[in-house]
């Protein structure tokens, strides 16, 4: 697919996923492939993000769970934290790295505009359960492909993306989902919730576009 995408980015090629190709040349393309569940940002040779140099979250507000740096993970049930961080306008993104702790419970992570106080909060998140996981939006999860869950291992990275007024789902920086034309509502930061102390362990936390 990346040598689709390139093509029809830079040449005159069309994509054989969305028979989409652009106009313009150069280093534009398609804003519907763009906006598209399937985008993928082109890279030129940077490990710099697209949304900016990525920052480790610092957590506060947390209870029934402990902090080590970056990391969070639950004590008891209902365990919870938020970032000191948040994303004042524009583009913006949350990653974590999980970690499996037996994953009898859930961690529901993302990035939130209000008041916290569980999962119906987590407004743009990844909801996450022993080797399964899938996009969550406010109460209610989106399916991906013919499931409502695709399989992840410990160690995966997951991501959530504010792109313009798309909304994008990564795992291990491949696309999962998005959500385009959504009115978003700033600023934004990130938010855990664990159903228990088996939740998965938030191993690490990076947000990119925050202050």
């Amino acid at each position: 697919m990346g040598d689709d995408m390139f093509g029809a980015s830079f040449g005159d090629a069309t994509d054989t996923v969305r028979n989409l190709a652009a106009d313009a040349g150069g280093k534009e393309y398609d804003q519907n492939f763009r906006s598209s569940g399937r985008y993928l940002a082109w890279r030129l040779g940077s490990t710099t993000p697209p949304n900016g140099t990525p920052v480790n979250v610092t957590w506060t507000n947390i209870l029934n769970a402990t902090a080590s740096g970056s990391s969070l993970t639950a004590t008891a049930v209902n365990g919870r934290g938020e970032s000191t961080q948040s994303i004042t306008s524009g583009n913006g993104s949350l990653s974590v790295t999980m970690t499996h702790m037996g994953d009898t419970d859930f961690t529901y992570v993302g990035l939130i505009n209000g008041s916290f106080t569980g999962t119906a909060e987590t407004g743009y998140a990844w909801k996450i359960y022993n080797g399964i996981a899938f996009p969550w939006l406010n109460s209610y999860g989106w399916g991906y492909g013919p499931n409502s869950y695709i399989s992840t291992a410990s160690g995966d990275t997951f991501e959530v993306r504010i792109n313009g007024t798309t909304v994008e789902w990564y795992r291990n920086n491949s696309p999962v989902y998005s959500l385009p034309g959504q009115t978003l509502t700033y600023p934004y930061r990130a938010a855990a919730f664990f159903t228990g102390t088996m939740s998965p362990k938030i191993a690490s936390a990076q947000m990119t576009g925050a202050q």
